[in-house]
């Protein structure tokens, strides 16, 4: 018994897949990981990363502290004609309370060479396949076909591949994702351009900070990544006011006349900080979501991550990743070394028993931040969920 491995496939080479890939070959399963992009540019926007999170990546060897991570310490918000009706500090006494951003690339990076030294060990734990394109799944008998034809068995298949997911059909062919209502510009901007601003620079003095200019419908979000010396923004607007069938056909400069639009009415700071978006980097895409599904597995096949719950980007708890790693974690306890294939898909069940009552309630802290302030069901903010420090005043938040 003590000397009995299985063999894993992991579907999507993310943060929640790579941290189960480690996970998993700590105990010391062997795990083939594909991957259907060929990381040759890993790209993406700076990420929250809360306590409960933090907390695990230590377990498993990531320090954020040593990839350009940066404590948030404050929590700055602005209504839409520019007043500041918050100021709190965050406390961080402890390092387990602290809250971090990082930029989502680094943590990716760090994981992705945790996982390769693993697999560099000797003992071939850790196999990353990348530019897979998967056509099927068995899931009552644990096999992986590609388009090439190869096929791969495994006594456990894990569905990391994101909210786009693939492997979902197979537990749920009827769950489809839908949009938020929302869509969400995103750009990396260095702090020094907003320091040289003077329509800017106060808000560049703020330090780490969490800033947000807030209207009924619509509002802008800042924090910073990389040591602090870049700022991630992202503007949410509502969906019609975007004509998402043309996203991808319009120019740079059209897609920031058309952000600049969307907030015509904010106050001088608000509009600089979004006229500083460079062009070529400014992206937008629409928010999604997807009902909570009813199973996390089937046979062979569980979801971690987005596959199984997706968080949209604007709850700023920073959970969405967070998530995603407590579920893979949760599947490398529920595997441990000793675990017999015959066993799999009732220990795969129990990772929607110890996983989704936090993960729905979790979720749908997420879509209230997401809401309009002028929802009258969006109810009290829950940022404290993850920031217990924070006050949330009772001040409006445009005039």
């Amino acid at each position: 018994m003590e000397g009995q491995k299985l063999r894993i496939l992991i579907v999507g080479a993310g943060i929640g897949g790579l941290t189960a890939a480690l996970a998993l070959s700590r105990e010391g399963h062997e795990v083939l990981v594909f991957e259907k992009s060929k990381f040759a540019a890993e790209i993406g926007a700076a990420i929250g990363l809360a306590a409960n999170c933090t907390s695990i990546l230590r377990k498993i060897g990531f320090e954020p502290e040593e990839h350009g991570s940066s404590i948030c310490n404050l929590w700055t918000m602005y209504n839409s004609a520019g007043k500041c009706f918050v100021k709190q500090e965050i406390p961080s006494k402890l390092q387990s309370e602290r809250f971090y951003f990082i930029h989502r690339a680094h943590l990716h990076s760090a994981l992705k060479h945790q996982v390769l030294q693993q697999g560099d060990t000797g003992s071939e734990l850790v196999q990353l396949h990348l530019s897979c394109d998967i056509t099927s799944l068995d899931i009552q008998n644990g096999q992986l076909t590609l388009s090439d034809g190869r096929k791969y068995h495994g006594d456990a298949i894990i569905g990391a591949d994101g909210v786009h997911s693939f492997t979902r059909q197979y537990i749920d062919a009827h769950k489809k994702v839908f949009p938020f209502r929302k869509h969400c510009y995103r750009w990396l901007s260095p702090r020094s351009t907003m320091a040289d601003d003077n329509r800017t620079s106060e808000y560049a003095k703020l330090g780490i900070s969490l800033t947000e200019w807030m209207g009924n419908d619509r509002r802008i979000i800042c924090y910073p990544c990389a040591d602090g010396e870049m700022l991630n923004l992202v503007a949410i607007v509502p969906s019609e006011e975007v004509e998402a069938s043309a996203i991808e056909a319009k120019s740079p400069q059209e897609k920031k006349k058309g952000m600049l639009k969307s907030f015509e009415t904010f106050g001088d700071g608000a509009k600089a900080v979004l006229e500083q978006a460079p062009e070529e980097d400014l992206k937008v895409w629409p928010l999604l979501d997807m009902e909570p599904l009813e199973k996390w597995s089937e046979g062979r096949l569980a979801l971690i991550g987005d596959a199984c719950h997706p968080f949209t980007p604007c709850e700023f708890m920073g959970q969405g990743a967070a998530m995603a790693i407590e579920d893979a974690v949760t599947l490398a306890i529920l595997l441990r070394r000793g675990t017999l294939a015959e066993q799999v898909p009732e220990r795969l069940k129990l990772l929607q028993v110890c996983r989704k009552e936090r993960a729905d309630r979790i979720q749908d802290y997420a879509r209230r931040n997401g809401q309009d302030a002028s929802d009258s069901q969006r109810g009290q903010p829950t940022r404290t969920y993850c920031m217990p420090e924070i006050v949330i005043p009772t001040h409006p938040i445009s005039q």
